[in-house]
């Protein structure tokens, strides 16, 4: 059995309930990608956007992301749409 908690005590994870899916209560989930495109400004090298992987869970049955992740997601569309009204009023790119 893999150590959790290193250093710390031995964690068998079948002894914990499985996470289910909020939508269709499916208990199996996939790795699937998102990615960020990050501008080259940012990054450093001033001209080619990168594109980072976020690897993330979602419903083998539904596609719905796992809880955890969908918190996420919701927060990083949250940001993104709060900096898009941000430029828009200043006329900055952020």
């Amino acid at each position: 059995m893999q150590n959790l908690n290193s250093g710390g005590p031995v964690v068998n994870p079948l002894k914990y309930p499985l996470s289910k899916c909020e939508k269709c209560g499916y208990e199996i989930f996939e790795e699937k990608l998102v990615v960020a495109k990050i501008p080259g400004v940012v990054v450093g090298n001033g001209k080619d956007d990168v594109n980072y992987p976020i690897p993330i869970l979602v419903c083998a049955n539904c596609g719905e992301p796992e809880p955890s992740y969908q918190e996420l997601l919701d927060k990083a569309k949250a940001y993104r749409e709060k900096n898009e009204t941000e430029t828009n009023k200043s006329g900055l790119i952020l």
